[in-house]
């Protein structure tokens, strides 16, 4: 038991630092550009268009996500049926990795 919690910790490590530089770049633009320019200016648009294309980014996930759970879903009723655990089908499939990434991760 205590191995598998050891594993789940290292699984989410592994996720969150997966690109995090791309993210932690962003995340300076967003915050510094908006901290350096005045509202409403030319010089804000591009701080507004990293957070505009970051969220766009997490919306395309979240729905490739979506749809290609739902294309799985036949699947994963079988392997349920046949004994395994939602979790443990998941993996079976290769998708637990929708279950490490966070939420804001775009990539």
């Amino acid at each position: 038991m205590n191995d598998v919690i050891k594993e789940e910790k290292r699984l989410y490590r592994e996720a969150r630092k997966e690109y995090a530089i791309v993210y932690i770049l962003a995340l300076f633009i967003i915050v510094g550009g908006f901290y350096l320019t005045e509202p409403f200016s030319f010089a804000s648009m591009i701080p507004s268009a990293v957070l505009m294309l970051w969220a766009a980014g997490i919306a395309r996930r979240g729905s490739k996500e979506k749809n290609y759970l739902l294309s799985i879903e036949p699947e994963m009723e079988r392997l349920k049926h046949s004994g395994l655990t939602e979790h443990e089908a998941m993996k079976q499939l290769g998708c637990d990795s929708f279950y490490y990434k966070p939420f804001w991760a775009v990539i």
